[in-house]
C-alpha cells in the first residue's frame, strides 16, 4: 500500500509539472507565413525582419509589406489585417 501511495504522488508531481509546463509556455505569434514586399506593384517574398534591417517603409500612402493567407499574394482577399506595414518599400 505505501509503494502505491509513493507512486501516485510521483505521478501526481509529473502531472503537475506538465501542466505548469503548459500554462506558463508563451503562445507563438499567430501571424504565421512568409513576408511580403509591395514592390512597384509586384509582391516579392522578403525576410520576415522589421523595417530598417533590410529594407524601410517610406511614408504612409501604401502598402509597404504583408502576410497574405496560404503564403498566395496574388488575391488582395487573401491579405491579413493585422500583418499589413504601410508605406513606399524601400530596399536597403
Amino acid at each position: 500500500m505505501k509503494n502505491y501511495i509513493k507512486n501516485l504522488l510521483k505521478a501526481s508531481l509529473v502531472l503537475l509539472a506538465v501542466v505548469a509546463a503548459f500554462a506558463f509556455t508563451t503562445p507563438q505569434s499567430s501571424i504565421q507565413g512568409q513576408l511580403f514586399a509591395n514592390n512597384g506593384g509586384d509582391w516579392v517574398p522578403i525576410p520576415d525582419v522589421p523595417p530598417g534591417t533590410l529594407y524601410e517603409c517610406d511614408g504612409e500612402e501604401a502598402i509597404c509589406t504583408a502576410k497574405f493567407l496560404d503564403d498566395d499574394p496574388s488575391d488582395m482577399e487573401n491579405i491579413i489585417p493585422d500583418s499589413v506595414r504601410p508605406g513606399q518599400y524601400v530596399d536597403l
